[in-house]
């Protein structure tokens, strides 16, 4: 009886100590490891909350985009909708050119909503859309993108024109 004991005690171990050291339990050698670098993910839309009044920053991003030369393709003031024409742009797509390392010829297009937040406050949401002609059935969306570009750019600008209103009425 203590054999068979001491038989089932070491097929155990054996079976335990060979489950250890099988393949998938390996420790991965130092060479062998690689480090992950987070992938930046792109901005396709923004909100910003603004200490002025929904019609002031409606104005505002109205002369942002005339000093952007960014036309306009609807605006309805009453339901705080304003939404640009496509805007030509040249793009990579996600870091890849097009034949002969050219870039992309693209298009954007920006949704702006507004909202009253109270009467001396406001919220403005922006967001956009850009195709380029050779997907034209494909949204772009990558990181540093023109679309992320001029939508980053029409948010600092907004940031500036509301600072600059607030110290008026200070």
């Amino acid at each position: 009886m203590a054999i068979s004991f001491c038989r089932a005690t070491l097929c155990s171990l054996v079976f335990a100590v060979g489950c250890a050291a099988s393949p998938e339990n390996a420790p991965i050698p130092e060479d062998y490891i690689v480090t992950q670098q987070r992938a930046a993910l792109p901005i396709t839309e923004a909100v910003q909350t603004m200490n002025i009044p929904v019609e002031e920053s409606w104005q505002a991003v109205l002369q942002i985009l005339e000093s952007r030369s960014i036309p306009v393709a609807s605006a309805r003031a009453p339901q705080g909708e304003l939404v640009t024409a496509w805007i030509p742009v040249t793009d990579q797509i996600c870091g890849v050119q097009g034949a002969a390392g050219a870039p992309i010829a693209c298009e954007v297009q920006l949704k702006m909503r507004f909202e009253p937040l109270t009467r001396v406050a406001s919220s403005f949401a922006i967001g956009f859309v850009q195709r380029c002609h050779d997907l034209p059935q494909q949204v772009l969306e990558c990181p540093n993108s023109r679309g992320e570009q001029i939508l980053v750019g029409i948010v600092r600008d907004l940031e500036r024109a509301a600072g600059m209103v607030q110290e008026l009425q200070n």
